[in-house]
């Protein structure tokens, strides 16, 4: 799905993994995760063209595949040109990589965002079992508050943490090896969902 809109609206969209372009003609390149999609953004600057532009996205930074294509020529002579493209459908819980094939001006420099997606009514545990790290994604668009509980099979509390994000890293390291519920509450009581965590060393 391809886009024209202005910059300043792309940049308002939260979540963005944002890095100055490389490439000679463009004045800036970005992707970044909204909901279940990855937008990406480009400025070709001022007195720059290209003839047709490929996206193309990868798994593991070195085989890509074409995604899009936005045929004819873009840029301007007279002033910078804003562009978008919206990935429907990137590699879930893994990196995304996107490139650029901008015609006959060659490969921009690669951009990359981690796309998370979690269930909707629970979180993705990993590594589990854990040693020293353990990681959660979950869903929330809206920045509420969340509550992180670690508890063991007693019913004891050992770790809890506060978050607006929907990615934690916990540090478990010096928690002892065992079986442990660790639970993830939203502050306004409207989700919960408890899985087991077993650290291992």
């Amino acid at each position: 799905m391809f886009i024209r809109l202005g910059l300043i609206g792309l940049l308002m969209i939260a979540g963005m993994t944002r890095a100055l372009a490389q490439h000679p003609i463009l004045d800036d390149f970005s992707v970044f995760q909204h909901h279940d999609q990855v937008y990406l953004s480009w400025v070709i600057s001022r007195g720059n063209t290209c003839n047709g532009i490929t996206i193309e996205r990868s798994t593991d930074g070195a085989g890509f595949s074409e995604i899009g294509y936005i045929a004819g020529i873009c840029g301007s002579p007279d002033f910078a040109q804003p562009f978008s493209f919206i990935d429907t459908n990137p590699a879930k819980n893994q990196i995304n990589y996107y490139r650029l094939e901008l015609g006959l001006q060659g490969y921009t420099e690669v951009r990359s965002v981690e796309f998370i997606h979690a269930p909707d009514d629970g979180f993705i545990l990993r590594p589990n079992p854990a040693s020293y790290m353990v990681q959660m994604l979950f869903r929330n668009p809206r920045s509420q508050e969340h509550v992180v509980e670690l508890y063991n099979l007693s019913g004891a509390l050992v770790l809890q943490h506060n978050t607006l994000d929907q990615q934690v890293e916990l540090d478990i390291s010096r928690v002892p090896a065992g079986v442990y519920l660790l639970r993830l509450t939203s502050t306004s009581g409207q989700h919960s969902s408890t899985r087991r965590l077993v650290i291992a060393r």
